[in-house]
């Protein structure tokens, strides 16, 4: 799998309320800003490039970190918590980031 950094950029993402610009790295949630760190932003922009698809923690890690997953497991789920956290404050109820028990995530596009 790719490095996220050596994905192409695309134009802004739109999905219902939530929008992602990559170029200026930003998101909004029903037009609120919402403060995302480097790894958040880049977590949220890979799984939403590829709504639908299944991907392991390790498959998330791997690309999104740059380096290989030994021992991380929690760090995966550490940004997800925070961008759901960080997403509900200004969303109509949507989850985009589902849970797949015992393999890891992918992106809901409503």
């Amino acid at each position: 799998m790719d490095n996220l950094k050596e994905a192409t950029l695309q134009s802004e993402l739109r999905f219902k309320d939530l929008v992602i610009n990559p170029c200026h790295r930003s998101v909004l949630i029903n037009n609120n800003r919402i403060d995302l760190t480097t790894k958040e932003f880049d977590l949220l922009y890979f799984l939403a490039i590829h709504p639908g698809w299944a991907f392991t923690k390790s498959q998330i890690y791997e690309t999104v970190w740059g380096e290989e997953y030994v021992c991380n497991q929690h760090a995966v789920e550490n940004i997800i918590y925070n961008l759901r956290r960080k997403m509900a404050i200004n969303s109509t109820s949507i989850n985009y980031i589902q849970t797949l028990v015992g393999y890891g995530y992918k992106f809901l596009a409503p």
